[in-house]
């Protein structure tokens, strides 16, 4: 009986024949103990639950300061209570697109359809920003307790008095020198404003001159920002969608001022068939030692969005999707903030914040679609007889009432197993196997008489509410001999 590789990252390739690997809704974990069942092992991602919800539509924004939790939801600027009772503050411009928002020690600062606000925590006074002063601003930032903000569709950044969101001198105004293009974004790093536009970047730091902001010597980078809100601080430096004058669309993070790839060719390729990517929006958080950085891409799959996460623990990527009418859509979240020892994150989609834990079994009574797709079994396209295929998961997790048939009988959680013997083109009846009712932990799924083929792929998915975790696969098959690709587990266990 062979081991092959049921577990991984996505490898999702518009030409499945080559590469059809796919992981949705469970991200892969390392065995850090070195003396564990299998290498690596795919844990479920967390479901959604709701937290908090307001009239307004799209939670464009959230921040947090000295406990307190704040959202841009439509055209409300709402604090939200540790309870998850939303309270209006004020009104802001609302353009549709996500608000950015930045907070000194004492204030909070929004831009929000080209127009800019200021929150004072001590007085919770909200007041809006003249225009004349504050022209435009697509991005506030917040360095030193200066609050800067780019200028949309210019080269333009501009800065406020110290300590005071509602004061921006007219002398406080500069272009950018180092290139000539427009603004894309920017974000704050290190005590330093990191600019780009679509092909290049730099770096500015508080220097104390006359013009505050200077740039830094050596602080430039040459590839652009595909998207103004695709970029985090993450994992001490800044992640961001990247894309330059050649036309690249990749994933970076940069080391120092150099950026580093971190996509790799197929998912940069399934990003490519968005077609605009311009409209993409991330966050980052954090998961039991994983720092993740989350991509939402609203227009891709005919609208119905797409979302991606990297894992800086795996240096892998997963997909994440919201399951609705048998549809996959992109995560409901566009968003995060951490408070009340709560992950909260926004809906683009209507005015609720959800909590993200992995003790919630559905996406706010939403079924989670879990699905994991493996390699290519193949040995130089010989025959290969299937006798069966047992995967290794955490059986026995059935809810305490029990899941029924269509019958009324009892069932566990069901997972199904579909195969494709065309390299992925085209894939059969879905075979559903039972994991187990509450407390039947030694359940083994195991299916049988699963035919011949050259080339197969088996795909492994649930709907149901549970949260299993898979740690391998193993195949009783006659004519596989070997396999071309070493196992993802055993590969880390040579690199290790």
């Amino acid at each position: 009986m062979a081991r092959f590789g049921f577990v991984g990252p996505s490898y999702t390739s518009l030409s499945p024949i080559f590469n059809d690997d796919r992981t949705l809704n469970w991200y892969p974990e390392r065995d850090e103990a070195g003396d564990s069942k299998s290498a690596i092992a795919m844990y479920p991602s967390p479901g959604l639950k709701r937290f908090c919800s307001v009239a307004d539509m799209n939670v464009r924004g959230e921040i947090t300061l000295n406990g307190r939790a704040f959202a841009v939801v439509g055209s409300g600027f709402y604090e939200i209570s540790s309870v998850g009772v939303g309270t209006l503050l004020g009104s802001v411009a609302n353009d549709g697109k996500p608000a950015s928002l930045a907070a000194s020690s004492t204030q909070i600062v929004i831009a929000s359809g080209l127009l800019g606000y200021c929150f004072t925590l001590s007085t919770n006074a909200f007041v809006a920003v003249d225009p004349a002063a504050l022209v435009n601003p697509r991005i506030v930032l917040c360095i030193d307790d200066f609050f800067l903000a780019i200028r949309a569709n210019s080269n333009q950044f501009q800065y406020s008095v110290a300590l005071d969101g509602t004061n921006w001198p007219g002398d406080n105004v500069s272009g950018v020198e180092v290139f000539s293009d427009n603004i894309v974004g920017a974000i704050a790093d290190h005590r330093q404003m990191l600019i780009w536009s679509n092909k290049q970047g730099v770096a500015y730091y508080d220097s104390g001159n006359t013009f505050t902001f200077d740039v830094v010597p050596g602080g430039f980078f040459d590839d652009g920002l595909a998207a103004p809100f695709a970029l985090n601080n993450i994992d001490n430096t800044t992640f961001y969608l990247s894309t330059d004058m050649r036309g690249n669309i990749v994933a970076k993070r940069l080391q120092g001022y150099l950026p580093v790839r971190i996509s790799n060719h197929a998912v940069e390729q399934a990003w490519r068939s968005y077609g605009d990517v311009s409209d993409a929006v991330s966050y980052s958080w954090g998961w039991n030692g994983h720092s993740f950085w989350q991509i939402n891409f609203p227009s891709a799959n005919s609208g119905r969005g797409a979302t991606w996460v990297f894992d800086v623990a795996t240096s892998m990527w997963h997909e994440r999707c919201f399951f609705q009418n048998g549809l996959e859509y992109a995560h409901r979240s566009q968003c995060h903030m951490y408070v009340f020892n709560k992950h909260l994150v926004g809906d683009p989609l209507s005015g609720i914040i959800y909590e993200m834990d992995d003790t919630f079994l559905t996406d706010d009574g939403n079924a989670i679609k879990r699905l994991r797709r493996a390699p290519h079994l193949a040995n130089e396209q010989q025959r290969i007889q299937h006798n069966s295929l047992q995967i290794d998961l955490e059986t026995g997790l059935g809810p305490i009432v029990a899941l029924t048939n269509p019958d009324g009988s009892a069932r566990g959680p069901l997972v199904t197993l579909r195969w494709s013997d065309d390299g992925g083109k085209t894939w059969g009846n879905g075979l559903d196997l039972d994991c187990g009712q509450i407390g039947q932990y030694n359940t083994r799924v195991i299916a049988y008489r699963l035919g011949t083929a050259r080339d197969r792929v088996y795909e492994l998915s649930t709907t149901d509410p549970w949260s299993p975790r898979i740690i391998d696969a193993y195949l009783d098959a006659t004519g596989y001999g070997r396999v071309p690709t070493p196992r993802l587990q055993d590969r880390l266990r040579q690199q290790a």
